[in-house]
């Protein structure tokens, strides 16, 4: 989870972003979740980058990075950005994905949340909002694509750089991302044009099943009041619903951490509905305020297979946890 940055402070927005951001608003544009490509030829595909989504709002030095949600995270990625004011680029609006990367280069979700100083950070940039005045969210994606690669190389800086493009077999790409260690790919529509909001223009393929869900309490660990497993739900008519619990893929300190928090949003009544007797009798219930990202083999009844902590999500609010179904093949 995002935490306040220790080396910058949050500053105002600058004047000569203020305008710019009234213009192009933090309303991203969403993939939908689809378990194959009917017609490859109508997409290309790019690598799914494992971390938090953010626009960037750039004016020469000035650079603004906001999330999703809209929350102003210039201070918490200083590196990033400040690798956007060294670029000293025009007025523009770039959509992608802030990682933290490992040893081999490949994002991973756990080291954002756990990252120390000098873990490193990059910012792949796979689309272009705003450029000079002009508005290019009404433009096809090839036309957005071509002014970005003309912004932003591949190789413009070890920090901010352009993604790539590429054509093929959608089946053997995933493949080959999924053994490389990324999250999976994002199929997009040629001549689609930008569309806030979740779209079918743009498709994800994951190469494991995982999902935001809202955090409704925890099970704690046998004699210890540190978390054990979180207890999960997702939001259907505005009432949650237990979903599963996790157990694995915390450190020591996240147990503990969880645990102070959940206890400080305790709930005498339990704040999910249709959880078993076991669940019941172990539970500790906290109102929904923290919202958990978790991978999983599967979904049976009324529990997850195999379910992995990958880390809490700031962006995400608990009523917006739902199911993600698969759409059919487009």
């Amino acid at each position: 989870m995002p935490r306040p940055s220790r080396t910058e402070k949050p500053r105002p927005v600058p004047a000569g972003l203020k305008s710019l951001l009234s213009k192009v608003p933090a309303e991203p544009q969403l993939a939908t979740l689809a378990d194959g490509i009917a017609n490859p030829a109508r997409h290309w595909l790019e690598l799914k980058f494992d971390g938090y989504r953010a626009m960037a709002y750039c004016r020469g030095r000035d650079v603004v990075i906001m999330s999703r949600s809209a929350l102003d995270w210039t201070a918490e990625f200083p590196l990033v950005a400040e690798a956007l004011r060294a670029l000293n680029l025009r007025e523009c609006v770039l959509d992608g994905e802030v990682c933290a990367i490992d040893e081999h280069g490949v994002p991973r979700f756990n080291l954002i949340q756990n990252r120390r100083k000098g873990t490193p950070m990059i910012y792949a940039v796979f689309d272009l909002l705003w450029q000079d005045g002009r508005d290019l969210r009404g433009e096809a994606i090839e036309v957005r694509r071509a002014a970005l690669e003309a912004l932003i190389a591949k190789d413009t800086s070890k920090v901010v750089f352009a993604t790539s493009a590429v054509e093929g077999d959608p089946t053997q790409i995933l493949q080959l991302a999924c053994k490389a260690g990324y999250e999976g790919l994002v199929a997009k529509e040629r001549g689609s044009r930008y569309a806030p909001g979740k779209s079918r223009s743009w498709l994800k393929l994951k190469c494991h099943r995982r999902q935001e869900f809202a955090v409704v309490g925890y099970v704690p660990m046998v004699g210890g009041k540190v978390v054990g497993a979180l207890l999960l739900a997702v939001c259907e008519e505005r009432r949650f619903i237990y979903a599963g619990r996790v157990g694995t893929g915390f450190t020591t300190a996240q147990r503990t951490e969880l645990a102070r928090a959940l206890d400080r949003a305790r709930s005498a009544i339990p704040t999910a509905e249709n959880a078993s007797s076991e669940v019941l009798s172990k539970a500790v219930w906290a109102k929904p305020s923290l919202v958990a990202e978790v991978a999983y083999l599967e979904r049976t009844k009324g529990e997850l297979r195999h379910p992995s902590f990958k880390g809490l999500r700031k962006d995400k609010a608990p009523e917006d946890c739902t199911w993600e179904v698969p759409a059919a093949h487009s």
